[in-house]
């Protein structure tokens, strides 16, 4: 369930993001009761080398755990080799950031599972003792989570630089990169939006050589935007569809 219309929602979420540097892949909000179980799904890939995911609760803090696609539940007591964890437990907030083994993408590639659980109890900061206490609640609890991922995947956006004016064409150009190779053969939209709000159509960039994008197949991926009728401030959201340097899907 995702809520964007209550005032302190959005302020949880703002919270939520704003610890993650405004990097989150997913940003979903939640209200859970009494005897419910909550799980959040996430995508790793892997170019990934890291995921980090912040729980902000408006009342009290619920148990939480990550798990992973072969089922491994996080935090551990003793995370399996090549993976390094680390857990903050703030009075009303869960931090959890896992390095993971990039050298075995294999080994943490697919669904991840954030669980949130609300038994009838949740966790009271105390701050006077600087500890945490159970207390009962029949009552539900909202809460927010961000996850954001460190990849090895980056996508280099640019719009040329020189003025326009009502008309004239904008040239739009990306840069597709995994751990330093280029990826060729993905495909790029672009969404562009007019100054008054309203989408205009889509963007097809192209790695062929012929659009402004250097040599073909390099990496480098060129279209044009021509639909410039209205003056005013332009923005444009890129979209990575394909297959990544080590032939694994790319959505991005």
């Amino acid at each position: 369930m995702l809520v964007t219309g209550v005032p302190e929602f959005r302020e949880v979420a703002w919270r939520a993001c704003t610890i993650l540097g405004n990097q989150t892949v997913l940003a979903p909000l939640y209200t859970i009761h009494p005897g419910e179980t909550f799980e959040t799904l996430f995508p790793l890939i892997p170019a990934d080398k890291e995921v980090t995911i912040v729980l902000i609760f408006m009342r009290g803090v619920l148990l939480y755990g990550v798990i992973a696609p072969d089922g491994t539940v996080y935090p551990n007591e003793a995370p399996p080799a090549g993976f390094g964890q680390l857990v903050e437990d703030l009075p009303t907030t869960r931090i959890f950031k896992l390095t993971l083994p990039s050298d075995h993408p294999e080994r943490y590639s697919g669904t991840w599972h954030v669980r949130v659980r609300h038994d009838g109890y949740y966790l009271s900061y105390n701050r006077k003792n600087d500890s945490f206490t159970h207390e009962k609640s029949s009552k539900p609890i909202n809460y927010a989570i961000a996850v954001s991922a460190g990849s090895n995947l980056r996508m280099f956006a640019y719009v040329a630089p020189q003025p326009i004016y009502v008309g004239d064409p904008i040239q739009l150009n990306v840069t597709l990169v995994e751990e330093g190779a280029p990826v060729h053969g993905t495909s790029i939209d672009v969404t562009p939006t007019y100054p008054n709000g309203s989408m205009a159509n889509i963007v097809t960039l192209k790695d062929d050589g012929n659009h402004h994008d250097g040599a073909e197949n390099d990496g480098d991926y060129g279209g044009v935007f021509t639909q410039t009728t209205q003056s005013g401030g332009y923005s444009f959201a890129y979209h990575a569809y394909g297959q990544s340097a080590r032939g694994r899907g790319v959505c991005t």
